[in-house]
């Protein structure tokens, strides 16, 4: 301490008095210092053990050394135990219990953390689905320059969920993520230039990042791939392409091109006609409730393509496909109960699948049901809905419904007339959000007026 004598005018140092409390608390420290570098190279050393636990497939190892260092507040093996409960990997699958780890991970700024707790609450598991919050803890991942969390945000923004769907933004993130070799990111980039979201459509960008995520086995970029060259879409038409890069993908699990692979080994398209192999592909693809595929499958049964003919198993398997919203399998569903063909015939179990069918717009559909109301087969006998499906089947091109249709119109009043129109106009609405025009529903009327 520097202190003026004004009697010399000169200056002289003043040896302050010693603080012991300062030294003490320097010391302590220290001290704590010292040790905690020392946990911190322990903890450091203890979960490289759990690491080589996990690598060497002795689960429970790892997980003892991870929930102890969690315990004590060590971030990456709070990431890591959760991730074990998240995916029941040496421990019984426990949603509620990876949310808590992860939570605790994530709120000490983790990348890996937040974007797993960010999966967690978009799809809800051991939360309450909340995709904004989702949104949240991608962000914060993505800032730290996380390239799944980066993916997952852009896909995000561009299927409006838990956000306003921005097209900018989740090129900005798919952008990020591609350059560090994101595949899905890849992938969704050359949707958006396939598309032309957000981006003029440029089908070699689009190509580009197709071949570069395929090159990382993204099945859905092969199977784009595929479906571009079955089509002929920004490529010359190539089956032989086409079915290679379904190949690629229906190996890896791909439901829709396992489906794509049989129904070309079904046509020989791309490859030699091969029945055994459209029925493998159709099976796998079938099991992952591809309805296509289960209603092949049913078809393939009935006329014995490759198969012994059973009309049973036939039935079966389109009353799956039926089940999942297929129509032209609940219209062969609906045919097979009139003939009592692998079923027994059952008017009532006609008319319901017919009636499925119907509405989702199959002529064939309408017209037998129309047929199933004139003459009350399966349901009550009624005109109006008879007409009604008879009118909606001629005009999807059913030309032996404007003959069956005719007959009935000579009987029917002025005031089921107008009924009817209402009706064939509530069916169009539903359909495709447009009137039945007053020329389609009194095609027969103006003749009878």
């Amino acid at each position: 301490m520097l202190k003026y004598n004004k009697k010399t005018t000169s200056l002289f140092y003043i040896k302050p008095k010693t603080d012991y409390r300062s030294k003490t608390r320097f010391f302590i420290h220290s001290i704590f210092t010292f040790f905690l570098l020392v946990s911190m190279a322990k903890c450091q050393s203890n979960f490289e053990m759990g690491l080589a636990a996990f690598h060497n497939q002795d689960y429970p190892k790892a997980v003892r050394i991870f929930k102890s260092l969690a315990r004590n507040g060590h971030i990456k093996s709070q990431f890591a135990i959760g991730s074990m409960y998240k995916d029941g990997i040496g421990t019984a699958q426990n949603y509620k219990e990876a949310a808590k780890w992860l939570r605790l991970s994530a709120k000490n700024g983790y990348a890996p953390a937040q974007h797993s707790l960010g999966l967690m609450y978009e799809k809800g598991q051991g939360v309450i689905q909340t995709p904004i919050k989702a949104a949240q803890l991608y962000k914060k991942a993505a800032e730290q320059g996380f390239g799944p969390a980066q993916n997952n945000l852009g896909l995000l923004y561009y299927r409006q969920s838990g956000l306003k769907q921005d097209y900018n933004q989740a090129k900005k993130w798919f952008e990020l993520a591609a350059k560090q070799g994101i595949a899905n990111a890849q992938c969704s980039l050359g949707l958006m230039y396939l598309k032309g979201n957000a981006v003029a459509q440029d089908y070699n960008q689009a190509l580009k990042m197709f071949h570069m995520s395929s090159e990382q086995n993204c099945a859905v970029a092969q199977h784009t791939l595929g479906g571009l060259y079955y089509e002929g879409k920004a490529v010359v038409q190539n089956y032989n392409e086409a079915a290679n890069y379904y190949r690629l993908a229906a190996e890896q699990g791909y439901a829709e091109s396992q489906n794509n692979l049989a129904l070309m080994y079904y046509e020989g398209k791309g490859v030699e006609q091969d029945y055994q192999q459209a029925i493998k592909w159709l099976l796998l693809a079938a099991e992952q409730q591809i309805a296509q595929s289960q209603y092949t499958l049913g078809w393939m049964y009935y006329k014995g393509l490759g198969v012994h003919q059973d009309s049973k198993e036939a039935a079966s398997w389109y009353h799956l496909a039926a089940e999942n919203g297929f129509k032209p399998a609940q219209t062969k569903l609906g045919l097979m109960y009139i003939k009592a063909e692998g079923v027994d015939k059952d008017y009532e179990q006609a008319a319901k699948w017919l009636k499925m069918a119907a509405e989702q717009g199959c002529p064939v559909a309408q017209n037998k049901l129309a047929k199933c109301y004139e003459y009350g087969r399966g349901t009550a006998q009624d005109n109006i809905y008879a007409y009604m499906w008879y009118s909606i089947a001629a005009s999807g091109g059913c030309k032996i419904s404007n003959q069956s249709k005719t007959a009935i119109f000579k009987n029917m009043t002025v005031l089921q007339i107008e009924q009817v129109k209402k009706l064939i106009n509530n069916y169009f609405k539903k359909q495709a959000g447009q009137k039945f025009t007053e020329k389609q529903v009194m095609m027969t009327t103006a003749k009878r007026l």
